[in-house]
Formats: structure tokens, sequence, C-alpha cells
């Protein structure tokens, strides 16, 4: 019968495995170009971000330049200095006349005061503006030290939230102090006369406050006493920036000790004297970070050592901690980033990092891009080698093996003289040579095998007709077999119920004799009370005696009963089930508790404990008498081959339920069985005790009984000198066709 094949050619063959050589050459290319691009393109990032982060820590350093330049405005400013000194000599702690120590501030001077702050205020609004500080604080000092210990107290102040004033009750101390605020937005210049001489005698001090629109107010969110020591600041007379975090919000504070021309109580006689401290914050928030972020094209963020304190990312993607492989992850995505240090001067740092970061997701989109490109050149370069390679496959190889083809067609439908005629002299043509004298032997030894064919037709004739006779002589002795097999398993279960009868009516015996003799020693004590009652001798101890040794006989006649009772109703149970083979309702904990009271004759001369466990609810719908033969010779396999007689052995039955299957684990502590003979223990007739009571069935019945029967599955395990362990697993419910 012929078969049509279809054909693969094999230059498609050969041109796919040079496709997959191709696409694993340059898939690996790609990967390794990708990767290496990567780490380029993370190099050049990172180089870039470090760049950047200088350009951010320069720009936090103008800012702190900004503030610097600002103190030297104001040192420059000569109107300014002018009011500074007025606030100077109309403040607490500069007095011309010791006796004024203590003594109340005029009410002129204090409206004189109130004039020199309110021009200070003006001539440093433009200052703010220009350097961009958020606040503006002067602090009046002890000129001369005339106030030893006076620590600096504010005298004005200028903030994003408005102006503070301060006034002050008395010379040498500031306790009374009070502050007076307005907004920017309400605050206006005062009249040009409004502090003229008739006004001055005219208006209380509150009365000015009203009219410049300042109300008193308790300062918020700022010192306005400093308690720091700023001894090492007047000595060395220079700017001094730190960074801190001022109500959550990180801030440059710049702080000068400016010096006014002040006249020295000793020598009347105008000198300059460090009577102003000037406080500078300069607030970062993520406004001007956003500004920064919009210049640099990256985001952007401050970090004390290795935390950020803000940063320019939106609130979904906060960051926290820099990580020392210089990325930093963030809820949303990962970034690389790059620190610098900001240095405010060469004896002053910062204590913060400029940091700037870029999200690496860019460059994966780069990497991608770029790993697309050579994979289109791949593809490119893939299909051009395919198209000459299977040119050049089929000319040098498809056309000679068509023509091999053809001759091997040709000699399988009966040509065998065919001959192949291939020109080429390469492996092909020696192919061809080869062919053709092939073909030549094949007719020769045709022939040959035509004859010997007619032979073996009649040689398979006799064997058919051999084989034939020997499967019916296998059939006869395989039934033969099976018949002594069936009879042998009848008998062991009959050989165990007959040890089962023996052992119960011995067991019978003892409650029995124990009650028939009780009964006698109760009939003879009736006797004699009953003469003692006919003869009028009976006292009532004699009868109290009599009533307590009857109930004392009764109770012993109807224990000893009661448990004859018991072992006749086990044994009728186990006995009916295991010759009549019909299915029931049981219970299986209680079962087995009935069948090892049957054993009782036989184990009670061990020294074997036998734990029954598990759910005492589970019943199944099976063959009782079968589960009891199954049970009777685990228990008597392991007493004769587990345990010598002198051993305690301990067996061990659990029952568990899972869905509609009940698993029945019988284990023992005994010897074990090898793993040889652990293959053979549930052959038939295999034993290790031939000739001490084993007869090679015990095993191989409760296989057919668990399989056959009961249609379950029985598992063993075994390790020499660890015991045995048999798993078997019987459906709860058998069923009607299984019936």
């Amino acid at each position: 019968m012929n078969e049509t094949i279809q054909k693969i050619g094999i230059s498609r063959q050969v041109i796919l495995i040079v496709l997959l050589v191709i696409v694993l050459i340059t898939g690996g290319m790609s990967v390794m170009v990708s990767v290496s691009s990567f780490n380029n393109l993370a190099s050049i990032t990172l180089d870039e971000l470090n760049r950047m982060s200088k350009i951010f820590a320069s720009q936090l350093q103008a800012l702190q330049q900004d503030a610097a330049k600002s103190v030297i405005d104001i040192e420059s400013h000569t109107l300014l200095l002018e009011q500074l000194e007025q606030i100077t000599n109309l403040g607490p702690y500069y007095y011309s006349d010791v006796s004024s120590l203590g003594a109340n501030i005029e009410e002129s001077d204090k409206i004189y005061g109130l004039e020199a702050q309110i021009k200070i205020v003006q001539a440093l609004k433009p200052l703010q503006t220009a350097h961009q500080v958020t606040s503006i604080s002067l602090y009046s000092l002890s000129p001369f030290n005339l106030i030893s210990g006076a620590k600096p107290v504010l005298n004005v102040r200028m903030d994003t939230e408005g102006i503070w004033l301060g006034a002050f009750d008395k010379k040498g101390g500031v306790e009374n102090r009070q502050y007076y605020f307005n907004r920017h937005g309400n605050f206006r210049s005062p009249e040009s006369d409004l502090f003229n001489v008739s006004s001055v005698y005219q208006l209380t001090v509150k009365e000015f406050y009203k009219r410049i629109q300042f109300t008193k107010t308790d300062p918020i969110g700022f010192d306005d006493v400093i308690s720091q020591d700023i001894t090492q600041l007047m000595e060395t007379k220079l700017v001094n920036s730190s960074f801190l975090i001022q109500n959550g919000v990180p801030t440059i504070r710049t702080q000068a000790i400016v010096n006014v021309p002040v006249s020295n109580p000793e020598t009347w006689e105008a000198e300059q004297a460090e009577a102003i401290l000037i406080v500078l914050e300069q607030e970062i928030d993520k406004e001007q970070l956003m500004e920064i972020k919009n210049q640099l094209g990256v985001d952007v963020g401050l970090a004390r050592k290795d935390k950020i304190l803000l940063s320019s990312l939106s609130f979904d993607e906060a960051i926290n901690v820099l990580n020392p492989d210089k990325t930093v992850t963030g809820r949303a995505q990962s970034f690389y980033y790059a620190s610098q240090g900001v240095v405010f001067s060469e004896v002053m740092q910062a204590g913060i990092k400029a940091v700037v970061l870029s999200p690496i997701s860019i460059l994966a989109r780069l990497t991608q891009s770029l790993f697309s490109q050579m994979a289109f050149l791949a593809i490119i370069a893939t299909m051009v080698a395919s198209i000459l390679i299977y040119w050049a496959i089929r000319r040098l190889v498809n056309l000679p093996l068509s023509q091999l083809m053809t001759g091997v067609e040709k000699i399988s439908a009966g040509e065998l003289d065919h001959q192949v005629k291939v020109l080429s002299k390469n492996e092909f043509g020696q192919l061809a040579y080869a062919f053709n004298n092939m073909s030549s032997e094949l007719d020769k030894k045709t022939s040959q095998l035509q004859s010997y064919a007619a032979s073996l037709e009649a040689s398979n004739a006799e064997l058919k007709r051999y084989q034939t006779t020997l499967e019916e002589m296998v059939e006869q002795r395989t039934s033969t077999l099976k018949s002594a097999q069936k009879q042998l398993i009848e008998s062991e279960k009959m050989a165990s119920l007959g040890e089962l009868v023996a052992g119960v009516a011995h067991e019978i015996n003892t409650p029995v004799g124990v009650g028939v003799t009780a009964a006698s020693f109760l009939k003879d004590e009736t006797n004699n009370i009953n003469k003692k009652y006919i003869s009028n001798s009976m006292t009532k101890a004699d009868f109290d005696e009599y009533l307590t040794c009857s109930l004392q006989t009764t109770d012993m006649i109807f224990s000893n009963l009661q448990r004859a009772t018991e072992l006749v109703k086990s044994f009728k149970q186990v006995a009916v089930d295991q010759t009549v083979e019909e299915h029931r309702l049981f219970s299986v904990i209680s079962y087995i508790e009935e069948v090892l009271l049957t054993l009782h004759p036989r184990l009670k001369k061990t020294h074997h404990t036998i734990e029954v466990s598990g759910e005492r609810g589970v019943e199944i719908d099976s063959y009782p008498g079968s589960f009891s033969q199954i049970v009777t010779n685990l228990i008597m396999n392991s007493v004769i081959h587990a345990f010598d007689d002198e051993d305690a052995g301990h067996i061990s039955i659990h029952i568990e339920r899972s869905e509609d299957q009940v698993i029945l684990t019988y284990t023992d502590n005994g010897v074990g069985v090898d793993e040889e003979n652990l293959a053979k223990i549930f052959d038939p007739f295999f034993t290790t005790k031939r000739g001490f009571g084993g007869t090679g069935l015990g095993m191989h019945i409760v296989y057919n009984l668990v399989t056959q029967q009961l249609k379950g599955v029985i598992k063993c395990e075994s390790h020499l000198g660890k015991g045995i362990k048999f798993i078997i697993t019987i459906p709860v419910t058998v069923s009607t066709f299984q019936k």
C-alpha cells in the first residue's frame, strides 16, 4: 500500500536553521548593544546630572551672596544708618546717663523711634525685593556693652506676612516689650506732616500706631529674643550664613553685626558701635524649586545627608532616601541623581546637598528605540541572506536530491534495474554511484528471497499449529491454578474464623464460670438465711449481712454475664460478616473495636498495645466482613512478622474522611521490611516465616479484598528497622454497580 508523504525540501530546512542562527546572533548582539548603550547613556546622564547639580549648588550660593550684598548695602546706606542710630539711641539698651537706667522711655522718644522704624521699613523694601530675601529682621544690641548680658531683641521685622515693629517701655530692660503688626497690602507711607512737633505733643504713641494701621499682635513663627551666643559673630565681624529647617521649610539664614555711629556715654564722642544684629532669611519653597527646574530642564531637590527634604516632584512622586548607587526610588518610578554640597564660603558649609534628578524611564525609552532600530536592520539582513542561501541550496542540493528521490521511488515501485544519472562530482555524485550499485545488488537478492519465501511459509503454518496447542494448555493450567488459589484463600478465611471461635469460646468460659460460682454461693447464703428465718433465730445483723453479700454477689454475676454477652454479640456480628458477603452501613471505628474484642484471646498473650484514633462519626456503606478480615490480617501480620514474643510493640490505626473517601492508616513500630521484600509483600504464598505460622496468603488476601471487594487502593511503606505503614483508601459508599 502506497502512502503519500508530505515533502519538506532540504533547502527550506537549511534556510530555517540558518535563519535561526542569524536571529540568535543578531538578537544577542542587539541585547549586548542595548545593555552597553543603556550603560553608556546612564554614564552620560550621570555626568550631565553632576554638571547640573553644580549649577544648582551655585544658584543656592548666589542666594546667600545676595543676602550678603544686602548687608553691604545696608552698611553703605547713609540714611538707613541714621535711622538705625535713632532706634539705637531711643531703644532699651542705650543710655547717656546711668541715672536713666530703669526709667520709663518718654512718650515723645517712643514716637520718634516709631518714625525711625517706618523710615527703615521704607528703605529696606527695595532691598528685600532686589535680593530675594524672605524676611529681614533687625535686632537691637547693647552698644559699648552698656547693659551686661543683654540678649538681642527684635526691633523691626519684614517677612512674607507683613511688617513687625517693636515697642519698649523702659531703659535697660525688655520685659514689657510689645509688637505691632501690619500686612504689606495695608501698609501706606504716612503723611509728611504726621510726625511734626505739634503732632508729637498732641497725640499718644498708640494713636500714631492707629494712624498708620498697625495693631498690637504677639510674635508668631519667629524668635523676638535671640538666646544663642553671638560672641563669635561679634568677634569675627563676618557675615555668617547657615541652612536650617524653619516651620518645615528649608531656609538660608544670614546674620551680620552692623556698626552704627553712636555717642559714647563716657567720652561723649560719636563712635562706631556694634548696635544692630541683622538677620536675613531666604526660604526655598516648592515654587522656587519649580522655577529652577524650568531653568535647568531637570527635577531638583534639597537633601541633608541622604534624606530628601524638598523636591520639585509632584506629591505622587514623593522620594525619601538617596541610595549609594546613585538612584532614588519614588512611588511611581525610579530616578538617577547627582548631588553637590553647598558651600557658602571657605569657612562656611551649608550642610545641605543640591540634588538633581532624571527618570530612569527616559533611558529605557531611548534604549528601546535603539533596540527597535537594530532589530529592523537585523530583519532586513536576515531576509537578504535567506534569499541568497535559498538560491545556492536549490542549485547545489535540491536538483541532485530530486534525481535521487526519483530513483528511490522507482525502485520502491519494483523497477530494480533503474539507474540514477547525476553529473556532479561532489558527494551527491558519489551517492548516485553507490545508489546504482545498490539497485543492481537488490535485483539479485530479490530473486534469492523469493525462493526462500516458499519454504518459510510452510514453516510458519507448522509454528502456528504448535502455538494454538500451547495456548490451550496454558489456559487450562491457569484455570486450575486460580481454582486452587481460591480454595486456599477460603481455607485461610475459615481457619481464621475457627481460631476466632476457639478464642471466643475460651474467653467466654471465664466470665460464665465466675457467674456460676457466684450464683452457687448466693444460693447457699439464701438457704442459710431462710433456715434462720423459719426458726425465728434471724437477727437484724444476719439480715444486713445477707443483703450486703447478695448485692455484691449479684453485681459480680451481672458484670461477668454482661462481659460474656458483649463477647457473644461481637463474635456473632463479626462471624456473620465474615461468612455472609453482604454490604451494610456501619461505623468504622466502632466496628474496628468489635474486631479487636474478638481478637483479644489471641492478643492478650502478647505485650502489644493497639491504639485506634480518628473521626468516630465516620460511617461507610460497604462489606463489613471483608473490612474485618483486612483489619485481622494486618494485626496478625504485625504479631507474627513484626515483633518477637517478648517485644512490647505498638500498633496504631487512624481513620479520617476526605470528601467521598475514607483513609485507614495502619502503622506498627516493628522490624520493618527491606526494599527487596517490600516489592513482593502482596504476592501470593510469599512469607518470611514459613513454618512459624506464616502461609504467605495474609497480605495477598488483604490486597484482593481492598482492590476488588471494597474498590479501594492500598499502599505500603517501610524501612528496615523502622516499622511498616499501610495506607488504605476506600469509597464511603459502594455503588450499586459495584454491589
